[in-house]
């Protein structure tokens, strides 16, 4: 699996509000984009409690982890937040956002999960989980609301993932906003493999 990142705070700041995380345990893997609400250190310190409750959580259902993290969350500003689980042996994919983290999927089969609404650290009325297949080639995009949603995943597959990462951000992040961008390649694509092209394994 490949994971490019590019972030970059609100013009004026020094601390990020958006942080992510990458960790293996149990076979799969566990990623983690948090934007906490607002900018600057209190959305920053928000974020890094999250973080910190999903790695100590990792092995968990995400809907667990998501009620642990809003449980410690609970009189900071609160974080959007999603998780994405990979079993790459199985080739599947689960993913849960609560708030503006959003993924979108240049893929075989058609990749289109919907954000829960509300903020991690408040009452949320109801986390809804999907489940996908994974193909070779396919290529997955995380990103905060610092970054607009018009890209185009199709213009970008001839990138590496932090190349692709790093254009989204240059070309469709705001300054006016933390922004986060992370481009996943889960897994490796053979000349044989049918389906969109992705960064080197």
């Amino acid at each position: 699996m490949i994971v490019g990142v590019a972030q970059r705070c609100k013009q004026g700041e020094t601390a990020c509000g958006d942080l992510h995380l990458v960790c293996h345990t149990d076979g799969r893997w566990l990623v983690m984009l948090s934007d906490g609400s607002g900018h600057g250190p209190r959305a920053a310190e928000a974020s890094q409690l999250a973080a910190e409750q999903v790695q100590a959580h990792a092995s968990l259902a995400l809907e667990v982890i998501l009620a642990k993290c809003g449980a410690v969350l609970r009189g900071t500003r609160g974080v959007a937040l999603a998780l994405l689980r990979l079993d790459l042996g199985r080739r599947e994919m689960e993913f849960v956002s609560v708030g503006n983290v959003e993924l979108r999927a240049d893929s075989r089969d058609r990749i289109a999960p919907v954000c829960s609404p509300g903020v991690v650290g408040r009452p949320v009325r109801k986390i809804r989980r999907f489940s996908y297949p994974l193909h070779a080639g396919d290529r997955l995009v995380m990103f905060t609301d610092g970054i607009s949603r018009r890209f185009e995943l199709g213009d970008l597959g001839h990138l590496s993932a932090q190349d692709a990462a790093t254009q989204i951000l240059q070309d469709f992040g705001v300054r006016h906003d933390d922004a986060s961008c992370l481009v996943i390649d889960p897994l490796p694509r053979s000349p044989t493999d049918a389906g969109p092209a992705a960064g080197p394994a």
